[in-house]
């Protein structure tokens, strides 16, 4: 038997089964929650380990989105799925932030 559902059902109980799974939904209307998200994320799975419990600055982060931006939609994909190197101001070093907490699984031939 084949099952139908429109679009809109379909995204609402993807959302719920996100929701049911502990991830937290937030509204982003327009780019600066965009971003103001994206930098949370990035310090959320690097303030510990690379940013030594200190959030990255605003520079810092502007030399990120730098980083990252103008590539192009599948450069920019991949992008987010690498390790991106920037120096941290209050350490004075070059740390390698994790962007996205999905691997690169590509096969090495």
């Amino acid at each position: 038997m084949n099952y139908i559902q429109s679009e809109a059902v379909l995204e609402s109980s993807m959302i719920q089964t996100l929701l049911d799974l502990g991830y937290e939904q937030v509204s982003i209307p327009d780019e600066q929650p965009l971003l103001i998200n994206f930098r949370n994320q990035i310090s959320l799975h690097n303030l510990q380990k690379n940013l030594k419990n200190t959030p990255l600055t605003d520079s810092e982060f502007e030399r990120l989105m730098i980083s990252l931006g103008g590539k192009g939609v599948f450069n920019s994909a991949y992008n987010l799925r690498q390790l991106q190197t920037i120096t941290i101001n209050h350490i004075g070093k070059k740390h390698q932030m994790m962007i996205s907490h999905i691997e690169n699984k590509q096969s090495k031939l």
